[in-house]
């Protein structure tokens, strides 16, 4: 702001000289004096309105900065207030997350679970089953080294052109007729008293490696007799599971030497058996009461 003199030459100087003669005691006109009170006064009023005047503005711009102040204020409370719900909003959806995750890892630990507990059933599972199988590996091996055995001896034996030596041990010792059906006839309760069951299978009784025993096959069949090297071998009843049976000599796991075929219908053959088929001297029992005799060359009837 100018700056505004409130002197002025003339009428200071006015005064200036009444004081001075008053002074030397001379008297000031009454005209002089009223003028300089009046401009004693107005000098006083413009400096009283120059000063309200700067005061007055001072106050504003001080309301101004004030106002300004409050307006600032008032936005950075509405920015803290949305800075505030963000926040509120964020942590919201942060304890959502965790009550997810919490959620998750307690279904994850299930799940580990599941999988150690399946895990060891599997293990326990692996463990029986290894044992199964090293097992049938012995038993397939010693069947193996039995075959082998008895695939030798079959050999030999078709190198040699004496019947006498393919024939089984039972031949030497011939039963009499009634011996031999007793013999049969206990041969057939034992087989036909076997319990039959599809989860019921293999050496029943006895031992059918080397020496006697009973076999249940898994279609039902059933074997009575002697076994060398898991082979039947010597005298055995063999029923089928269709009703059929036969009884007599085995030799490399077929029918060889004497035996008897009684087929389900009642039919009957007795003769001589080698390699499985009927070779040799027999006699077929018909149902009506006649008899054949004659010779067979490897399972057929000579003319």
């Amino acid at each position: 702001m100018a700056a505004i003199s409130l002197r002025s030459n003339r009428p200071t100087a006015t005064v200036w000289e009444d004081s001075r003669r008053t002074e030397r005691g001379g008297k000031p006109s009454s005209r002089s004096s009223g003028i300089g009170t009046l401009w004693v006064v107005v000098n006083m009023a413009l400096a009283a309105g120059i000063t309200f005047g700067i005061t007055y503005q001072m106050q504003n711009r001080k309301m101004d900065q004030i106002l300004q102040g409050r307006t600032d204020s008032q936005k950075k409370l509405i920015e803290a207030t949305h800075a505030s719900e963000e926040f509120k909003h964020r942590l919201t959806q942060t304890d959502s997350i965790l009550e997810t995750l919490k959620k998750k890892e307690a279904g994850t630990g299930m799940i580990i679970n599941n999988l150690i507990h399946s895990k060891k059933e599997l293990a326990s599972q692996m463990t029986a089953k290894e044992k199964e199988w090293r097992e049938e590996k012995e038993l397939l091996l010693n069947r193996i080294k039995a075959l082998e055995t008895t695939n030798a001896r079959f050999l030999a034996r078709l190198a040699s052109s004496d019947q006498s030596a393919i024939r089984a041990p039972v031949d030497a010792v011939k039963e009499s007729p009634a011996m031999e059906r007793n013999t049969e006839k206990w041969y057939l309760d034992q087989a036909r008293n076997v319990e039959r069951s599809k989860d019921r299978s293999g050496c029943l009784d006895g031992d059918c490696v080397l020496g006697k025993g009973t076999w249940l096959f898994d279609n039902g069949d059933v074997y009575i007799g002697s076994w060398n090297n898991s082979l039947k071998e010597g005298q055995g009843l063999y029923l089928y599971a269709h009703g059929a049976y036969y009884f007599g000599g085995w030799s490399l796991d077929l029918k060889h030497g004497r035996g008897s075929y009684q087929y389900a219908n009642g039919h009957r053959f007795e003769g001589e058996w080698q390699d499985g088929q009927r070779h040799g001297k027999g006699k077929e029992l018909l149902t009506n009461g006649k008899t054949v005799r004659g010779v067979w060359t490897k399972g057929r009837k000579d003319s």
